[in-house]
């Protein structure tokens, strides 16, 4: 394993856990932007800069792989929220 995959590794994990954290908290705690994003669009960032840091981390990994495992993470903070 290459420096740079293992530093890819370790931001998909901090990210994932930074996205799980913020999909579960309640929306009184989340912190206010000053620009209104749409919700879908705000998910569909998270999980596309996910994607990209998985991709970086495991690049011999099968996309369907990958999506797979972001999609099921994506439904199972649905069903915890």
């Amino acid at each position: 394993m290459s420096a740079r995959w293992g530093l890819a590794r370790l931001a998909f994990a901090a990210a994932l856990l930074a996205v799980t954290v913020l999909s579960l908290l309640p929306p009184r705690h989340l912190p206010q932007v000053a620009v209104d994003v749409w919700d879908k669009a705000q998910h569909a960032l998270a999980y596309a800069g996910l994607a990209l840091l998985a991709w970086a981390g495991w690049p011999r990994a099968p996309w369907a792989v990958v999506a797979a495992a972001l999609l099921a993470h994506g439904a199972a903070v649905e069903l915890a929220q």
